[in-house]
């Protein structure tokens, strides 16, 4: 077995202390079959000891090239673009930055046209959205649609079409607006629309990212008219976007009179670490499959952008089972990223002729261009708060950094947020983000959780004991959640 280079044992670099001996062994040895009797000089201060230290200093720095060549080539020893090129044979790509997206309703005059590029600007973080495409606000491709009568009310048959099924009413003598239009409402059974009737107006709402053709009677009229739009944040961005926050038009179009976002914006991400690129490494193959489990996770992770979270499961039996899955379904929860674009990966990943099971109802286009629908479900956030009660070692034993209670609050909170959906909170293993700060002799963690991030549990719902995720759960941490005192 050789025992430098590629060995069975990986890659063995010849280093500066072994290059030398075998240099100076070389010259010893091909001077005497030279016939040059005698030894040589070869101190590092001695001619021939600078040029031997010289070559082999150029021989050792060609060795560590072969060694970073070698270690290029596997997912464990590469980093940066070694590190992309490794991965991406089993079709694994880096997620790079990118911007928050989200969908938007554009309100104006129908046959308006907006172009890709548009600006607006989200009215809580000030940043800066355009539009991705060109978009023409038009009742074939409604959003949101106010509806109204047109006059006086009267009797008559009052009809909505939706995607080309008509939805009647007939109203009867001295009716009035409010019934009649609270009759339209109780008439539209398109589960996927969401309809409210106030006393003067009917308002029509699709999912999110979605449009549907709108027709109506002459007895009615379209007040309101809205149509769906892709916008993302100019930049870079993790903020994302709450509802109704994308309100401010900068871009001015004729015919465009507002926009808002219905629904939450999913935030942008920083570029993929090497470390989060290597561990997510392994699911390279299983996105070039489908109808399994661990394919749709991945093909959900690939294909919807800005997706940081996903898990599946699935009931393989022929009765709905106790977490209330329907027969022969799949149940993905999917943290991030847009409602469209999951549903359109979980269809595309799933087996022909299985359910889906979730309260998010997504319509997508499915096979031979005829929409389905698929579900989902978000994770349920369990906010968890920690009090961390710790004694300090002499500080002639270990030094305590001045800095130490901002540190262990981080940590403990960077601890937490390794957890994915489902996760139980391990109370002993928070343990490891407290002891990594020097100076500490002993720990007292308790944890308690809340509902609403912006309402601390009560003294008495601290405890020391694991915590229990359901799960369409996951355990929520902020550094702002973590109470780090010293009761030395």
């Amino acid at each position: 077995m050789a025992d430098f280079g590629v060995t069975p044992a990986g890659f063995i670099r010849k280093r500066l202390a072994d290059i030398r001996p075998e240099i100076i062994a070389a010259l010893r040895n091909n001077l005497q079959v030279a016939g040059l009797s005698g030894d040589i000089e070869t101190r590092p201060d001695s001619v021939l000891g600078i040029l031997i230290d010289t070559f082999a200093e150029r021989e050792a720095a060609v060795w560590e090239l072969a060694e970073g060549v070698y270690g290029a080539m596997y997912p464990s020893t590469a980093s940066g673009v070694n590190l992309d090129n490794a991965v991406s044979l089993t079709g694994v790509v880096r997620e790079g930055a990118t911007s928050s997206r989200g969908y938007v309703v554009l309100f104006g005059e129908g046959g308006t046209t907006v172009p890709a590029g548009s600006q607006l600007r989200n009215v809580e973080t000030q940043e800066v959205w355009q539009l991705g495409d060109e978009v023409r606000i038009t009742r074939s491709n409604t959003a949101r649609a106010t509806i109204g009568l047109v006059g006086a009310p009267a009797a008559g048959t009052y009809t909505i079409y939706i995607d080309g099924v008509p939805y009647s009413y007939a109203a009867g003598i001295g009716e009035s607006t409010t019934q009649i239009l609270l009759g339209i409402a109780a008439a539209i059974t398109d589960t996927t629309i969401t309809v409210v009737a106030t006393g003067a107006e009917l308002q029509l709402t699709a999912p999110a990212g979605t449009g549907f053709p709108l027709g109506i009677t002459p007895n009615l009229r379209v007040t309101g008219l809205g149509s769906p739009a892709l916008a993302e944040s100019l930049n870079p961005s993790t903020l994302g976007a709450e509802p109704d926050t994308l309100t401010e038009i900068l871009t001015v179009v004729s015919g465009w009179a507002a926009v808002t976002n219905p629904s939450p914006a999913s935030s942008g991400a920083i570029a993929e670490s090497d470390s989060s690129l290597r561990n997510r490494y392994g699911t390279g193959l299983y996105a070039l499959g489908g109808a399994t489990l661990r394919a749709i996770i991945a093909h959900v992770r690939s294909k919807a952008a800005g997706v940081t979270n996903v898990v599946a499961y699935e009931n393989t039996g022929d009765y709905t089972d106790m977490s209330r899955r329907p027969p022969h379904s799949v149940h993905v929860i999917a943290e991030g990223g847009l409602d469209v674009e999951i549903a359109q990966a979980i269809y595309d990943a799933k087996a022909a002729g299985i359910d889906t099971h979730g309260a998010f109802a997504v319509p997508v286009i499915g096979a031979l261009g005829l929409q389905t629908v698929v579900r989902f479900d978000r994770p349920v956030p369990v906010y968890v708060w920690i009090k961390a009660d710790i004694t300090l070692l002499d500080p002639g034993e270990q030094a305590f950094p001045d800095a130490g209670l901002v540190d262990i609050e981080e940590g403990l909170a960077a601890f937490g947020g390794q957890l994915e959906i489902g996760d139980d909170v391990v109370w002993q293993s928070f343990f490891r983000a407290v002891y990594s700060v020097p100076g500490v002799a002993y720990a007292n963690l308790t944890f308690a959780t809340s509902t609403d991030p912006a309402i601390a549990p009560a003294p008495g719902a601290y405890h020391a004991a694991n915590i229990t995720i359901q799960p369409q759960q996951r355990a929520m941490f902020d550094a702002s959640r973590v109470e780090v005192s010293n009761g030395s």
